[in-house]
């Protein structure tokens, strides 16, 4: 069956971003950098991650870093969804991704019977937290 998990993409920062996410959620994180790689890799790019991974019991992250176009761009396309399983889960997780980012609507139960929050992390990715 297919699947889709998230990717993404750093502009330099992805060694950061995904050290932050493991304090978020925990689990066991591993990366390879550029220089690691059999390829050919300019200097200034060898330190760089080409390939990450944060896996806990309910998630799987991937990114990396953009080295072939040199920046990414921030953009309202795509929102990571999480589903927590209990109101402990849902404030701890929303009050790690919000540190140093910007909570777009502050966790609050919805009229569908959810508790609901969106937010902005310090790395321009935007989150979707809710919990049954």
């Amino acid at each position: 069956m297919a699947q889709i998990k998230a990717y993404l993409m750093f502009g330099g920062n992805c060694l950061e971003a995904m050290t932050f996410y493991k304090q978020c959620f925990g689990g066991e994180f591993d990366c390879m950098t550029y220089e690691n790689s059999p390829m050919p890799i300019p200097d200034d790019v060898r330190s760089k991650i080409m390939h990450s991974r944060l896996k806990n019991h309910s998630l799987e992250l991937m990114a990396a870093d953009d080295v072939q176009h040199k920046s990414v761009h921030s953009g309202n396309m795509v929102t990571l969804n999480i589903t927590c399983g209990s109101q402990e889960e849902i404030k701890r997780i929303f009050k790690g991704l919000s540190q140093g980012g910007r909570v777009t609507m502050p966790l609050q139960d919805t009229f569908w019977g959810s508790k609901f929050g969106t937010l902005t992390d310090k790395y321009g990715i935007k989150w979707m937290l809710n919990c049954d």
